[in-house]
């Protein structure tokens, strides 16, 4: 079950708060927020906004300089980090979402949400949506500000991360239940069943929206479109292969890997299969994409550059290991984790390798980024953070 917070100095801050909001000169002028989290707090020079992972302000340039490291007590899901401002939130399998302060490496305590944590915490505004694996109640929305959960849901085991979208918010469980609720009174807006599939299917696809529909994969080799209206099935797709990964959405098509070795390309609108290219090694991982290119990342070691429009090889290159983490691309650089204990930046036009860094252990959970900053997620849950050199940086007060 979850457990709230202890505040110790949590009347005082609310009391601060109350009276900011209530005196709209200092809003103008400055709006501040204190929240506590654990045994510690932390002060915001803003509340927090939804951060939106396509949108970046900076570049992100090797080589890299590590920042600094933190140990935690447990491992971390496939999607563990969320960057909003200068804050990273990370969910951990003992059921902590830890904060840090991403420009100093400043530890800001904890929230115990009591069991293990399926994703990547969602942070909007003033309220964090967490999914959970094992725990009756496994969809939480949790009032930061407010020290209080505001409301959450019994709908069976997740595995996969949260989907926020205006006033929305959905969520997929094991057995294919996907939910759309209202994200501020958890009223729940449409619930679509996915029809019955082999025993033992279920449900590792992330979600992907182009805000009108809702994308997502299958176990059984079936990629699925639903109306994020009112949930009602568009369209669905048999691919070669379980789908792990998450679609990216590229315009008119959308781009997905399969456990079976094949990077499809599908039209999203009439789910026409455009081009399929078969890389003969299982996908674990979502593909990226540029304006250009399709990259992909292989348990066999090799990392490929397909031709967005038809398919065909632009390059390959050996990461000298297994990858079963998203290929996370920053401008023209393209940044890959490795199982056998790398961190590898190359150059997305060329495939050419500018920049390794070794690890303590492997690589399994994607990599984040904001701005000149880049946080990867290590097997021996260490949380590492980089940014770029040539960039001077102001410490957060």
């Amino acid at each position: 079950m979850l457990q709230e917070c202890r505040f110790t100095i949590f009347d005082l801050l609310k009391e601060i708060l109350q009276f900011i909001r209530s005196n709209k000169r200092l809003c103008i002028i400055h709006y501040s927020i204190f929240i506590a989290f654990g045994c510690g707090g932390i002060r915001l020079p803003q509340t927090f906004f939804s951060f939106d992972k396509d949108v970046i302000r900076e570049e992100l340039v090797p080589p890299l300089e590590k920042i600094f490291e933190h140990t935690t007590v447990a491992g971390f899901p496939k999607d563990a980090g969320t960057l909003v401002d200068s804050f990273l939130f990370v969910g951990t399998f003992n059921g902590e979402i830890k904060v840090y302060n991403i420009v100093t490496g400043k530890s800001h305590g904890y929230i115990d949400v009591g069991t293990s944590v399926a994703s990547a915490p969602i942070v909007d505004s003033e309220r964090i949506y967490v999914a959970l694996s094992k725990d009756k109640y496994s969809f939480v929305c949790y009032n930061i500000a407010e020290r209080k959960i505001e409301w959450k849901k019994e709908i069976g085991e997740i595995e996969t991360q949260p989907l926020l979208f205006n006033s929305s918010i959905s969520v997929i469980n094991s057995n294919g239940e996907l939910c759309s609720f209202r994200k501020i009174s958890g009223e729940l807006r449409w619930k679509y069943n996915v029809p019955s599939r082999k025993r033992g299917d279920s449900f590792h696809s992330p979600l992907a929206t182009d805000g009108e529909n809702i994308y997502f994969g299958c176990d059984d080799g079936f990629v699925y479109s639903v109306r994020n209206e009112d949930g009602t099935l568009r369209w669905k797709l048999p691919l070669e292969g379980s789908i792990f990964s998450s679609p990216r959405i590229d315009g008119d098509k959308i781009f997905i890997t399969t456990l079976k070795g094949f990077a499809y390309s599908v039209h999203k609108e009439n789910a026409n299969i455009l081009w399929s290219y078969d890389v003969q090694s299982p996908l674990y991982s979502s593909a990226n994409v540029n304006e250009t290119f399709v990259f992909v990342t292989t348990l066999g070691g090799t990392v490929y550059s397909l031709n967005k429009e038809s398919g065909s090889v632009i390059w390959k290159y050996d990461a000298g290991g297994g990858m079963n983490v998203t290929p996370h691309l920053r401008g023209d650089i393209l940044y890959v984790g490795t199982l056998t204990k790398s961190l590898l930046a190359i150059e997305a036009n060329t495939g050419k390798q500018v920049w390794k860094f070794s690890l303590e252990g492997r690589l399994k959970t994607n990599v984040i980024s904001n701005n000149h900053f880049l946080v990867a997620f290590v097997e021996d849950r260490t949380v590492l953070a980089f940014r770029s050199q040539e960039k001077v940086f102001e410490e957060t007060k």
